[in-house]
């Protein structure tokens, strides 16, 4: 009976090891989350309540969807790390992202218009 116990808690603690591995494999780097944690907090002061989420492309890019406020405005931007400070700059993709670029908090984000 003993062996049969350790047995199955070998497999539990196997098990539980895989799945934190898969977790981290999918993590989103630190850069990634302090944009998304900015960006939801900025966009909320100004446009009212709502939510972030970040992605991971095929291509290892990533990109933050936010989508704010009462009549939902959705905000679309890439997101890059800043070599030089260790930071991230953003990307606006839509619309609503690029015209509110310089908007009320948003102005202290390095949000650009084009990749560079």
């Amino acid at each position: 009976m003993n062996k049969r116990k350790s047995l199955w808690f070998i497999a539990v603690f196997w098990i539980l090891g895989i799945s934190i591995f898969a977790f981290n494999l999918h993590f989103k780097p630190p850069y990634v989350a302090d944009a998304e944690e900015k960006l939801e907090s900025n966009l909320t002061y100004t446009f009212g309540p709502g939510n972030c989420d970040s992605r991971e492309e095929p291509d290892g890019e990533w990109d933050i969807i936010c989508d704010v406020g009462y009549d939902k405005h959705s905000f679309q931007y890439k997101v890059y790390p800043e070599s030089e400070s260790g930071d991230f700059y953003l990307v606006a993709l839509n619309t609503d992202a690029r015209e509110n670029v310089n908007t009320d908090l948003l102005s202290y984000l390095d949000i650009r218009k084009s990749k560079g």
